[in-house]
């Protein structure tokens, strides 16, 4: 909302630091990844109307873009892995896509294991499945989108 008022003119924005806000967590893992695909999905109208949100967007990290896209990088690999299974090379892709996937989220695993050893265990798939249904909402929000603009 603020970002509509600021293109509008009207940068007068009021602070309130005693303000709180209250939100609910998704109670099952996959309710989490269902509220991230559909967080996806949205996306994708409110940037057709927002488009200078695209790449400057408050919201998602720009480690969170890059880690959907080698999520699905992974995923490529394993087919082409699965494709080309007797060359030498085969792996190298799938290397490749793993070592820069476990790069992003190293920062967020050290954070996570100092404050709970398990869920830095744990959250190496947790960010996996939360990728692979940013990406599939984003994918499945420009396929409605196209099918709009017919």
């Amino acid at each position: 909302m603020l970002f509509l008022l600021s293109l509008c003119g009207r940068h007068d924005e009021i602070s309130a630091p005693d303000a709180r806000t209250y939100h609910l967590h998704s109670a099952t893992l996959w309710a989490y990844m269902r509220k991230k695909f559909n967080i996806a999905r949205w996306k994708v109208r409110v940037l057709r109307r927002h488009p200078s949100k695209t790449l400057h967007d408050s919201h998602t990290p720009q480690s969170v873009k890059v880690e959907v896209a080698t999520a699905y990088a992974i995923c490529l690999a394993l087919m082409f892995r699965h494709v080309l299974n007797r060359h030498a090379f085969a792996w190298l892709p799938l290397g490749v896509a793993l070592c820069t996937y476990g790069a992003l989220l190293a920062p967020s695993v050290v954070r996570n294991a100092r404050h709970d050893p398990s869920l830095a265990l744990a959250a190496p798939a947790i960010s996996f499945g939360r990728d692979l249904a940013l990406g599939a909402g984003l994918g499945v929000g420009l396929l409605e989108a196209l099918g709009d603009a017919e």
